[in-house]
């Protein structure tokens, strides 16, 4: 399945794992992927260890309600804590010129 994503972040668990988190253009669902498992900036494309794509349709600047349900993700799942590492992909999407 192909999402597009609006209002994204991209962030990084201490054990390296990585997660997009974002809301769906379509339907406003707050989306938490699976451990990405690809990127390829050219087509702004993420893909997540379950087979879920994700196409980013803006800029990287998450939602409070994603912000929201990614803190409580956190708290169901044990982990600690975790970086923000959007700025990664956003340089990449740029130095590829990806087109919104």
């Amino acid at each position: 399945m192909v999402h597009l994503v609006v209002e994204w972040a991209v962030l990084r668990l201490p054990t390296g794992e990585r997660r997009l988190i974002g809301v769906n253009k379509e339907t406003r669902e707050v989306l938490i992927s699976d451990p990405v498992d690809g990127f390829w900036p050219g087509q702004r494309l993420i893909a997540d260890s379950s087979g879920q794509h994700y196409i980013l349709t803006d800029t990287g600047l998450v939602s409070v309600p994603a912000r929201r349900a990614w803190r409580e993700w956190c708290r169901d799942h044990g982990e600690p804590g975790f970086r923000e590492v959007t700025e990664e992909y956003e340089d990449a999407l740029n130095a590829a010129g990806a087109q919104k």
